[in-house]
């Protein structure tokens, strides 16, 4: 069984309900989007997502981004980086 370079977990964090974790040093999570959004599918979800890219990015500005999923594909003009927010975010994601 081949692992993924990434999860998804759902959270407890309200504005950032799912939250997907790079798990590779090789792979962006962007470049897992059409993996990424059947999975988030399957979810029934729509809505923020928040990409937490540490396997590439390790603690790097570009780690934290932001992208909303309308149910069906990610909206990539809405895609940023998070900064600001880092630090409250980081105490909020425990898995449902």
């Amino acid at each position: 069984m081949e692992s993924k370079p990434f999860y998804i977990t759902q959270t407890y964090n309200k504005d950032f309900p799912i939250l997907v974790v790079s798990t590779s040093a090789e792979v962006r999570l962007y470049g897992c989007r059409s993996e990424i959004e059947e999975e988030l599918k399957k979810l029934g979800y729509s809505g923020i997502v928040l990409f937490d890219q540490i396997g590439c990015n390790g603690v790097g500005v570009s780690r934290f981004q932001v992208i909303k999923f309308d149910g069906t594909s990610f909206e990539r003009r809405a895609r940023r980086i998070l900064q600001s927010q880092l630090p409250t975010c980081l105490f909020d994601f425990m898995p449902k």
